[in-house]
């Protein structure tokens, strides 16, 4: 029985453990994504720690998800056109969009308005309103 668990827990690290259909974040992995979503500094980086650790994203994680993004959005924000790219995978879209939240200061909110408003690309301006309408939204709660 002994060997059985251990060959159990040492798969567990090569294959996902689903509950309801869903992959279970392990400790491992928590560990992992608490060291690295509030440390992404370019978009790349961001999309594969999504795809690595999207699904740990849960309370101290999800706040350095919205640190990342936030900083992205408003600092790195001639790197936009990363981010468009990138954003053809729409579920990549939709965790960035959800990181975008009332946890940033309504200084920082303003800022990334700005961004959209006086500094997109022309060929980027759905994606930019977009973005302003969530940040409006959130501004006006």
């Amino acid at each position: 029985m002994d060997n059985l668990c251990n060959d159990f827990f040492r798969n567990r690290m090569f294959f996902p453990v689903l509950v309801n259909g869903e992959e279970v974040c392990t400790r491992k992995e928590a560990m992992g994504a608490e060291k690295n979503a509030s440390n992404i500094r370019t978009w790349a980086e961001y999309y594969e720690s999504y795809k690595k650790f999207g699904h740990c994203d849960d309370g101290s994680i999800a706040e350095g998800y919205s640190w990342s993004t936030m900083k992205l959005l408003k600092d790195n924000w001639d790197k936009i056109h990363e981010f468009k790219e990138l954003s053809k995978d729409m579920d990549f879209q939709k965790f960035v969009y959800l990181h975008i939240n009332e946890t940033y200061s309504e200084e920082e909110l303003n800022g990334i308005k700005v961004n959209c408003q006086k500094k997109c690309p022309v060929k980027h301006t759905t994606i930019c309103k977009e973005i302003e309408n969530i940040v409006i939204n959130i501004l006006n709660e």
